[in-house]
């Protein structure tokens, strides 16, 4: 066999990468870890070269003499460094861990999907610029459905997401050796992945418990080891909230204190709208609300998008200036009326609107808990 040594360039050394044995045909590619020589590194028992230390940094033994691997940047090392860069201008940063959540049921994989779907194919994503890159999706809710969300967004779009690989069930990622195999399988497929999707993390949790900090550690670790490998990539953890969803996500905050990025979902699963809104992005400010609605389209559906500045400027406004839009007013004066509360058919009459108006203000106020659905299916405010 034809060996390979590929080293990094300057910038892409800027991410740490473990190594990555990747064979097509008669020639075995290997990625040199930033922080490892070729000392550092062994033959398998498949006679390719592995790290002896998994998590891809050497052993330091600490004897008199050695040198940790600090690396000590001036101000002006900073002021060469790149700027960060965009997968989704403004929303998904390059080299990132993003957190998107919300509640079951809010089409979470769908814009999950829609993301993926768009960067593998370089589109404009509502109108936000997008790098195009490989795409890898860790898909494990559901495989029968993905063929026709798939078949939908190409028929919508008129466009073949050909970079888009899907693993079709959850992996164990806080277990190192299965993240190294599907590291390793990802190479084998020839693909180098922009954005790496974890849908849900409960599904790629393996046996740990998601509210300790230990395990969510452990989780998150193998999360970077993933970002490690493929320089540049962006790890995106599809998570749900808890049944209380004003707390955030579910778990441990190990999860969110980790993250560059998060993005909440708000919307009712009994609604076909909703809006995302950033609630924290490191490098940027985050971004305000999008509003989406999920249309049919042959036999799926697709989310169309749009930025609703009436919305957005009063999620922006100090709580005690702010202006509900007339819909939501219109929603809260009816039920003002009847305190018992309403049925979704009667609130939608008693507040004189067109449903598909009404579907958004009820998805904004439910969201925005001034209004709540009882166990007994009625509408009350909170």
């Amino acid at each position: 066999m034809t060996q390979v040594e590929y080293r990094l360039s300057d910038e892409e050394l800027q991410e740490r990468a473990e190594i990555v044995n990747r064979t097509t045909g008669d020639i075995s590619v290997i990625t040199i870890s930033k922080f490892a020589s070729l000392s550092d590194y062994e033959r398998g028992p498949d006679k390719r070269l592995r790290l002896k230390n998994p998590a891809g940094e050497p052993e330091n033994d600490n004897k008199p003499g050695s040198a940790p691997n600090f690396r000590l940047l001036t101000v002006s090392d900073i002021a060469h460094l790149p700027d960060p860069e965009w997968l989704i201008d403004g929303l998904l940063p390059q080299s990132g861990f993003v957190v998107l959540f919300g509640p079951a049921g809010s089409k979470k994989s769908f814009i999950g999907l829609d993301w993926a779907s768009s960067i593998a194919t370089g589109l404009p994503w509502a109108g936000h610029a997008v790098q195009q890159r490989d795409v890898v999706y860790i898909y494990s809710e559901g495989v029968s459905g993905l063929k026709l969300r798939n078949r939908a967004w190409q028929d919508d779009r008129q466009r073949e997401p050909k970079r888009l690989l899907f693993q079709p069930h959850g992996i164990d990622v806080a277990n190192p050796r299965v993240v190294r195999d599907f590291v390793t399988a990802i190479g084998s497929k020839g693909y180098r992945p922009g954005l790496l999707i974890v849908d849900t993390l409960a599904r790629n949790f393996g046996n740990g418990d998601e509210n300790t900090a230990k395990d969510m550690n452990a989780f998150v670790t193998g999360c970077d080891a993933l970002r490690s490998a493929f320089p540049g990539c962006t790890v995106l953890v599809i998570h749900h909230t808890g049944k209380d969803s004003r707390k955030g996500t579910r778990g441990s905050t190990v999860l969110m204190g980790a993250a560059d990025t998060a993005i909440e979902v708000h919307s009712d699963p009994k609604t076909p709208t909703g809006y995302i809104k950033g609630e924290k992005q490191k490098d940027a400010e985050p971004f305000g609300a999008m509003n989406f609605r999920l249309v049919s389209a042959g036999k799926s559906a697709v989310l169309t998008w749009k930025v609703d500045p009436e919305w957005s400027d009063f999620l922006d406004q100090p709580a005690k200036q702010r202006s509900l839009p007339r819909s939501d007013s219109a929603v809260l004066a009816a039920l003002d009326k009847h305190p018992e509360g309403l049925s979704y058919t009667d609130l939608l009459k008693a507040s004189k609107q067109k449903k598909r108006t009404f579907d958004d203000a009820l998805t904004r106020l439910k969201t925005n808990k001034k209004i709540e659905l009882g166990a007994d299916g009625v509408y009350v405010r909170i």
